[in-house]
């Protein structure tokens, strides 16, 4: 696949008929519809994800360390920045010399410009589908006389999108030449608990009707995207965690990742596919302090899964 040059428009010919392929070739959740929790404003929702960033980002950092040291002032793209604290934390301490977040979410921007624009951070609100998109990153690597960003970040949000082969087709175009992309997502397929009860199945089924939480299986099928993309060198750096990996507070975060109720924007009908869907959340939920409660006494081992994946330009 060729490089897009900045006076170049997107081949939108070219993209129908890779993402044709892609989605012939195994079915898209039907809950991909681009529309998702993490854009909401929900205060608890807004708790639970900085819980995850918090737990998520001790697994990130090594993989980040490998990533930077292949560049000295590396500029990077973070494609679903949200208020853009996730990805200042990951940056944190690291040299790049400039860092644009996008996201679709216009609270969200301009709450991350309120907290952390400067000459290095540059937060714009636009959908990675629109049109409006490719302008932004055309005029954002002119200005600064670059054909291509060294690194793309895009964290849990390919499983939210209609169409990920096509997002993933056009960052393609935005790397430089010897760029990289990281990506982090979810894979419920490889989710384990034992001692088994019933009560985490009907935590799986919540999440996998939830109208809001995307493609449960999307994890499995980024390496093969990325690969018909056009990407090379593509390593999956982890495929899960688990509830053994850290102690304390972490302990807790790793809970609150995926099994705190009281965390979910879940509790209306209208959230789920199916009405039977909804009631076994008010099942879960009227069993859920005396589950939390016998995992942070130890009873249960958890694994999630969670992919790190990259690959290069």
């Amino acid at each position: 696949m060729q490089n897009m040059y900045l006076d170049e428009v997107v081949n939108e010919e070219g993209n129908d008929i890779l993402n044709s392929s892609l989605n012939g070739n195994f079915p898209f959740s039907k809950n991909n519809k681009g529309q998702s929790i993490y854009t909401g404003n929900e205060e608890s929702e807004v708790d639970r994800i900085n819980r995850q960033n918090d737990y998520l980002n001790k697994y990130v950092i090594t993989y980040l360390d490998k990533i930077f040291s292949n560049y000295d002032s590396p500029m990077v793209l973070d494609v679903g920045c949200s208020d853009g604290r996730n990805i200042l934390l990951r940056l944190k301490g690291r040299s790049y010399c400039s860092l644009l977040g996008i996201d679709r979410n216009h609270d969200k921007i301009e709450k991350a410009n309120k907290l952390f624009k400067s000459c290095k951070n540059t937060f714009l609100c636009c959908d990675i589908n629109s049109d409006n998109f490719h302008h932004n990153i055309v005029d954002y690597l002119r200005e600064r006389g670059k054909q291509g960003f060294d690194i793309i970040h895009i964290s849990s949000v390919l499983l939210h999108v209609e169409n990920p082969g096509h997002v993933l087709n056009l960052l393609h175009s935005y790397l430089s030449e010897n760029g990289r992309i990281f990506i982090q997502d979810e894979d419920d397929g490889l989710n384990k608990v034992f001692p088994y009860e019933d009560s985490f199945e009907d935590c799986f089924y919540v999440w996998d009707h939830s109208l809001e939480s995307g493609d449960r299986k999307m994890g499995r099928k980024i390496p093969y995207l990325l690969e018909k993309c056009g990407y090379s060198d593509i390593k999956v750096l982890s495929s899960n965690i688990t509830s053994l990996d850290f102690n304390g507070s972490m302990k807790d975060y790793f809970w609150d990742l995926y099994f705190n109720c009281e965390l979910w924007v879940a509790n209306d009908v209208s959230f789920y596919d199916t009405p039977d869907a909804y009631e076994r959340y008010l099942k879960y939920k009227s069993k859920y302090l005396q589950l939390r409660d016998s995992y942070k006494n130890g009873k249960y081992f958890i694994m999630l899964g969670v992919l790190f994946i990259t690959a290069n330009k």
